[in-house]
């Protein structure tokens, strides 16, 4: 961009330093001391900035030297005679068809406007410090998450490099695409990080402009009053993505398959090899279940529902009220358990897992099942039920599948093959009674 010189003739030939927008003039270092000091409530800019940034009060499409005196409501813009004449051609009548008024016209809704924008840009500020902690915070544990999944993500690759090279490459830039998309990230911290600077200047400049309103320069007050508005929907839009980042901070997103087995089968399909999940996508997130295994479950269900993990106990725990917490009041649910032998079972109830000592309650609709063994097994007679107490974290039936309170530290799992409910045994469950848990996760079933 050329550099614009001073706009004192004797100047001339020297480089300007700022623009004043209500004497609309440039000047030099030593022309803007004195301005300084005879205007010292004027507006002025650095003249290095682009010239679009500067108001003048003069149209600035291409061939329309001429005053600023209308309003466009369709695009909250200043135009001239020129922009709004009916005769549409080149850079000529682009308002012709727009909703149009002089400013004078527009004047009051704006400085009506201009209050709440200030009082707006005062209650993000008080604000602002916090959030901008808050995401710090956010952002260093998602990036943890992230570079976890990476080098997860690595780690099963270097295992069968030679056919998968290409695919590791796609799944960790889906892993960027992916954190970038849907969670806090580091150009959503850096906006927020600049956001104090920016409400403190608009801010003060609209203080400005509003305590020394005048009429006779109601153009620049108006093109200050549209500055702030556009301004305060970025910072809308900047304080959205906050929302949006607090929303994920207790997300978190894994890589399958983890275990020998799984990355077995999967070699006879790899072109198709990896994938991506939410605690609140399917099943495919389990310990416990291979995803070839979904279809069955489904089909035990009788549906094709949707299954969003509520507690895992190598994660969560085995007490009571980290169950509680997570799990009290969610209906339908399927349980999935492994024992320290490999033996995989579950059950499915829709009673809520509430804390009670209800012992007659009824789920006709509730089974247990054998993932190894591919079956399901239903209530031999209607007065099952699936119950949460102080001493039971789950109990289907007669205690003919249940875990004690602790079950991981107890070691307390049952499988109980006389006072049946359903027609399992223990041993078509467990290769033992009383078993030990390796894993247990709940899932919310989403009919």
């Amino acid at each position: 961009m050329e550099k614009k010189k001073c706009s004192l003739i004797e100047h001339k030939d020297i480089d300007s330093k700022s623009f004043c927008e209500e004497c609309n003039i440039y000047m030099c270092n030593k022309c803007e001391n004195f301005h300084v000091k005879l205007f010292p409530n004027h507006q002025t800019f650095n003249s290095d900035k682009d010239i679009n940034e500067i108001f003048t009060g003069f149209c600035k499409e291409k061939g329309h030297p001429i005053k600023l005196e209308f309003f466009c409501k369709n695009h909250n813009k200043l135009c001239c005679g020129v922009c709004i004449a009916k005769i549409q051609k080149e850079n000529i009548g682009k308002h012709k068809d727009c909703n149009v008024c002089t400013i004078e016209e527009i004047k009051e809704e704006k400085k009506n406007k201009i209050d709440e924008n200030i009082k707006y840009l005062k209650e993000i500020s008080n604000t602002l410090q916090k959030s901008i902690e808050e995401l710090k915070s956010i952002f260093e544990k998602i990036n943890a998450n992230k570079e976890e999944i990476k080098l997860k993500i690595q780690n099963v690759f270097t295992k069968i490099r030679n056919e998968l090279d290409g695919r590791e490459d796609e799944l960790l830039l889906e892993v960027d695409k992916k954190f970038d998309e849907n969670y806090c990230n580091e150009k959503i911290l850096k906006d927020t990080e600049t956001l104090p600077t920016k409400i403190e200047s608009l801010l003060s400049r609209t203080e400005d402009i509003n305590k020394y309103y005048n009429d006779n320069k109601l153009s620049l007050f108006l093109n200050v009053c549209i500055n702030v508005e556009n301004n305060i929907k970025n910072i809308m839009e900047i304080n959205d993505n906050i929302k949006k980042c607090k929303n994920s901070e207790s997300k978190k997103i894994d890589f399958f398959p983890k275990d020998e087995k799984s990355i077995n089968n999967f070699l006879n399909n790899i072109k198709k090899f990896g994938k991506f999940y939410d605690e609140e996508d399917d099943i495919i997130n389990s310990l416990i279940i291979q995803e070839n295994e979904i279809d069955l479950i489904k089909n035990f269900i009788g549906k094709n529902p949707k299954f969003k993990l509520l507690y895992r106990a190598t994660v969560d725990g085995d007490t009571k009220e980290n169950f509680d917490k997570k799990c009290l009041n969610k209906q339908p649910t399927l349980a999935l358990v492994k024992n320290k032998l490999g033996n995989r079972f579950g059950g499915y109830t829709t009673q809520n897992w509430n804390h009670d000592q209800e012992y007659d309650k009824k789920d006709p609709l509730s089974f247990i099942f054998s993932l190894d063994r591919k079956k399901k097994y239903n209530l031999k007679i209607n007065n099952d039920r699936a119950i949460h107490t102080n001493t039971y974290i789950i109990y289907f039936g007669n205690a003919d599948f249940c875990l004690d309170k602790n079950f991981l530290t107890k070691n307390s799992g049952w499988c109980n093959s006389g006072r049946r409910n359903f027609e399992a045994s223990s041993k078509d469950l467990s290769d033992e009674e009383h078993f030990i848990v390796q894993e247990f996760e709940l899932y919310h079933v989403l009919l």
